[in-house]
């Protein structure tokens, strides 16, 4: 896509000791045909792409320099230990990204602001899930969560799958929910704070939760074109189990901050509780206004606009006076 919509584009790539330059131009004409530039130690790998927009399909307007530095910094938070660098030819600024502890870091970043009632939890497992499609063939799948809970009102969450970002979520991320709600309804029922598991529901364990959850998955499939939909079904009971066994063993393994976690999961059902009795409370209050309003009007004898009047009188021996 990039190729067709470039007046040209170069690329060079870094592998297996050798690097290999070609040349498009005109929207993915070749101009210079792959070409062994050199030998270069094996140590040495990567892809460098270069390309100029065909202004005659795209309007000479600035880059958007900010959506391009949260990218970078996204991508260094997704790849830990690997650094990103924005040369702006433009400003003549250089800015490095580099996270040592990827997603751990930006869930520490995010949270600075807000009370943690919990420590990072992090899990990264690696495996294979059947393929839907074609069932003899396995897909090679990766999960990376980093999550914490803190006494802040609104979740902070957001989710990747081959380091794009899913903005509304998917299947990766509903998995995910769905283990840690298990565990929290498991732990809740221990301790006595609900009767049956569906007392509490999975908005109720989002409250103060600060989450990354990154997929790296063979074979995604999206709901749209712009991949802000992870739907992959085949994926969900991986993601959910590795989820349930870490937090579950997080959770036995530190009584405190399990006791804290699960009481600020009840708050929020007993706000969600309250929220739902007020509004039955409120529906209630008008549907009985309506009911007695409605008791004082009488219909009209015929449907026809010309033989019909509307009266108002004041008081109800004078309303009945009028019905007769």
């Amino acid at each position: 896509c990039v190729n067709a919509l470039s007046e040209f584009m170069e690329v060079t790539v870094r592998r297996n000791g050798e690097e290999h330059f070609v040349r498009f131009k005109d929207g993915g004409k070749v101009d210079k045909e792959p070409t062994l530039i050199s030998q270069i130690s094996l140590e040495k790998t990567g892809t460098t792409v270069t390309w100029k927009p065909d202004f005659s399909i795209f309007d000479k307007s600035n880059y958007d320099i900010e959506l391009i530095e949260t990218r970078l910094e996204r991508l260094a938070y997704l790849n830990k230990g690997r650094k990103f660098v924005f040369d702006n030819q433009i400003t003549k600024e250089v800015k490095e990204y580099f996270f040592e502890n990827g997603i751990i870091d930006w869930v520490n970043n995010l949270n600075q602001p807000r009370k943690s009632i919990s420590d990072v939890v992090f899990l990264n497992e690696d495996g294979s899930v059947k393929n839907r499609r074609i069932l003899d063939v396995q897909n090679s799948i990766s999960i990376f969560c980093a999550f914490q809970y803190t006494l802040g009102d609104a979740p902070i969450i957001y989710s990747f799958c081959n380091n794009i970002y899913t903005a509304f979520g998917g299947t990766h991320l509903e998995s995910f929910k769905d283990g840690i709600l298990s565990c929290v309804r498991e732990r809740s029922l221990e301790a006595k704070l609900i009767k049956e598991p569906t007392d509490i529901l999975k908005n109720d364990i989002l409250a103060g939760l600060t989450a990354i959850v990154s997929l790296n998955y063979s074979n995604p499939e999206y709901s749209g074109q712009t991949k802000e939909v992870l739907s992959n079904v085949e994926i969900k009971s991986f993601i959910r189990e590795r989820v349930e066994e870490l937090f579950g063993k997080f959770l036995e393994e530190n009584s405190d901050q399990c006791k804290a976690i699960l009481q600020r999961v009840d708050q929020e059902r007993n706000l969600r509780l309250r929220v739902e009795m007020a509004r039955q409370t409120d529906r209630k209050l008008a549907l009985e206004g309506f009911m007695s309003f409605a008791g004082k009007l009488a219909d009209c004898t015929t449907k026809s606009v010309d033989f019909s009047e509307l009266y108002v009188v004041e008081g109800d021996s004078a309303g009945g006076s009028a019905k007769s």
